[in-house]
């Protein structure tokens, strides 16, 4: 959506999961007039072509306008339907910066629910991006870390396996890498419909 006053150029980019993402596939330039919309109901196939094809990742949103409003909804094709989760676009102002400390909470892991950390570099730079796990009570259960590419998207699936069953868990999420910034998320999914609830690190 085009929440300013003047009219906004917009392309998108198509950052694939573990890749160096600096020349990332662009789509083809579009614009928005104030206050007008563009849906993409399969933003992979329509935008990027990727119809049938193995695709997992992010999309990157470049605009002349920093006025855009970006959502985005994910869901599974499986047996019995799926809701799916939205995830809110986040600007380079709200990208985790280093030395900056972040929360994922409701990391849960048991038979009914499995979690995931997903991690995406914010910069053409690549950088480390590491993390503690904690228990419900605060106790420290784990230290990790990934390297992560220029613009890479990874899913660090159940992170919490070690330790199940555990409810309500969290991660603290961080990076030391010189000029670095990332964001993240938390899925929780349901086991009998892989629907996740998404968790913005705070």
């Amino acid at each position: 959506v085009n929440g300013g006053s003047s009219t906004a150029s917009v392309r998108l980019q198509l950052l694939p999961r573990n890749s160096d993402n600096s020349s990332p596939l662009e789509s083809a330039l579009f614009t928005l007039e104030p206050g007008e919309v563009r849906r993409f109901d399969n933003v992979l196939g329509e935008a990027f072509g990727a119809n049938g094809e193995n695709v997992a990742g992010g999309a990157a949103v470049v605009s002349d306008s920093a006025d855009l409003i970006v959502m985005t909804r994910t869901f599974n094709l499986v047996e019995d339907g799926s809701i799916g989760a939205a995830l809110a676009g986040v600007g380079n102002s709200e990208l985790v910066q280093a030395g900056e400390r972040v929360k994922v909470v409701f990391l849960t892991e048991n038979d009914n629910f499995r979690s995931n950390l997903g991690l995406i570099n914010g910069v053409n730079i690549p950088i480390t991006v590491q993390w503690e796990l904690f228990d419900a009570s605060g106790n420290s259960l784990d230290l990790g870390s990934r390297d992560l590419e220029p613009y890479d998207v990874v899913q660090i699936n159940r992170v919490m396996r070690s330790f199940r069953p555990i409810e309500a868990g969290y991660a603290e999420v961080w990076t030391d890498t010189a000029g670095g910034a990332f964001a993240g998320y938390g899925s929780i999914l349901d086991e009998g419909t892989s629907d996740p609830t998404l968790v913005v690190p705070r």
